[in-house]
């Protein structure tokens, strides 16, 4: 039996040779697993599910949830995909879930926001093709472009849970899929994945702070929901009008606000400037004014405080910095 020899470095399998990492150098290859292009479609939601547990401060943790897919079949072909969840808990009791998605941080929605199954689960979405995690069906812009979700196939993850740093490939330092060639421009995003490790923390931000959408924790509901003024705003406005204001989920993923003075037949949008669970402030800019009385306050701010059920609202003219304002019930 012949022998071959081998004069390289030697490298263990848990140490940082994925393919187009610092080490090994630039140009050569590292190590990765290369998957048989059969295996590509997956085992399907009969997979299993890794979870591992982070601890916070003052009594605060998070779950983590990782998902492997075979395939990632976005912009960045490659093989090997690992997607992760965090689940944020005050003592036993669950807060809110971390979301990681594509070419953004990750975030945190609250639990009163989430869908759940019967028993309490929140329900996830898996963008299509592409795994980043939302926490609801539609469309989801990001610089790379557009995540797509629905309510495709249900994953029973809780049925094969496994602890992930249990598994015997647990650390592994390579790549979890084929590599692209050496010196491909951004061959990184072409090749398989890093994989969960002691050392390379994808799950870093699992205790965010961090809303994924603010102004949907300030309107504090997964519907679309109106708060409207039963006495017209003080000072008078303009043809002694109410206001209402509508916030809800838009097709763009995110959170939207819409404004009107009924009385003075107009009405516009507000753009969010940045928000609390208690206090949102708006750039407002009205669309519809055909009796032109609501000239002054085309552009203007308004601003959204939170007393009990009710909304304070306050908006202020762009011109003159003229401001009225009015108590908000919800409808």
């Amino acid at each position: 039996m012949h022998r071959e020899q081998h004069n390289g470095p030697e490298y263990r399998s848990d140490q940082r040779t994925h393919p187009f990492r610092v080490d090994p150098p630039p140009g050569r290859e590292g190590f990765f697993l290369d998957l048989g292009d059969q295996h590509r479609p997956g085992t399907g939601t009969s997979a299993p599910t890794y979870w591992e547990h982070r601890r916070g401060e003052n009594g605060k943790s998070a779950y983590v949830f990782w998902f492997f897919y075979a395939y990632n079949d976005y912009t960045n072909k490659h093989e090997g995909d690992w997607e992760v969840i965090a689940v944020q808990a005050d003592g036993t009791s669950p807060t809110g879930v971390v979301f990681w998605q594509h070419d953004i941080p990750p975030c945190l929605v609250s639990w009163n926001l989430l869908e759940r199954t019967e028993d309490d689960r929140p329900v996830i979405y898996s963008a299509e093709h592409a795994h980043g995690s939302y926490p609801r069906e539609g469309e989801f812009s990001h610089p790379g472009g557009t995540d797509r979700t629905s309510k495709g196939t249900r994953w029973h993850t809780w049925d094969a849970v496994r602890d992930v740093r249990s598994e015997a490939w647990y650390g592994f330092g390579g790549g979890w899929g084929d590599a692209a060639p050496p010196n491909t421009p951004f061959g990184r995003e072409f090749s398989g994945p890093d994989g969960p490790h002691p050392l390379v923390d994808k799950a870093v931000g699992a205790l965010t702070t961090t809303w994924c959408d603010p102004l949907a924790e300030f309107a504090a509901s997964r519907e679309s929901t109106t708060w409207e003024s039963t006495d017209p705003l003080v000072p008078t406005f303009p043809g002694a009008s109410r206001a209402a204001i509508t916030i809800g989920p838009g097709t763009e993923g995110r959170y939207f606000a819409t404004i009107r003075y009924p009385e003075a037949k107009c009405s516009g949008t507000l753009t969010l400037v940045e928000a609390t669970v208690d206090r949102a402030s708006f750039t407002q800019r009205l669309t519809e004014d055909p009796l032109v009385q609501c000239a002054a306050f085309t552009e203007g701010t308004v601003t959204l405080t939170r007393d009990g059920n009710d909304l304070l609202f306050t908006v202020e003219n762009s011109t003159d910095h003229r401001t009225h304002s009015a108590r908000l019930t919800k409808r």
